[in-house]
């Protein structure tokens, strides 16, 4: 099973250029195998790669629907929506900030199932300060940086990550 932070079976095709031909066989697979919750998360990994969060939120929710007790599946998902949130700059400035309760949603779903992991509360953190009145012009200036959550767990401002 892969794991944020690791390499992807497909990963190691992108230097082939067969990054497309991966994601196909990932998509293919789980098409035909709709409970196939590993497809949907290979396939949901290359999609954040290429940051199309949308489509990799989709995979992310598949593989979700086929299996909701993976905590990697629920971070991946909801850094997305964060990452989501950062590219259209609308997701942390709109009033009801519903991306960004997605992805607290999604953080606090990783700790139901994994509570030991760091990442997850602290990636929760962020989101709550971010949603915070009173940190909103800081996290604004900090934001307009464009720096995302990370794939690869490689802390972001200050230890953004997965």
């Amino acid at each position: 099973m892969l794991r944020l932070g690791a390499s992807p079976p497909g990963a190691g095709v992108e230097k082939k250029g067969d990054l497309d031909k991966a994601l196909e066989d990932f998509t293919l697979a789980s098409t035909y195998e709709p409970g196939n919750d590993d497809a949907f998360y290979q396939a949901g990994y290359i999609r954040f790669m290429r940051q199309d969060f949308e489509k990799a939120i989709e995979c992310f929710s598949g593989a979700i629907a086929a299996r909701d007790d993976v905590a990697d599946y629920w971070v991946a998902r909801g850094v997305c929506y964060w990452n989501q949130a950062l590219k259209d700059k609308t997701g942390f400035w709109d009033e009801d900030g519903e991306i960004i309760s997605l992805a607290e949603n999604d953080f606090t779903k990783t700790i139901e199932c994994s509570p030991d992991m760091a990442e997850a509360h602290f990636n929760r953190g962020c989101t709550r300060c971010s949603k915070a009145r009173e940190s909103n012009n800081l996290i604004k200036s900090i934001l307009m940086h464009k720096v995302p959550m990370s794939p690869s767990g490689y802390r972001c401002w200050p230890g953004l990550s997965i």
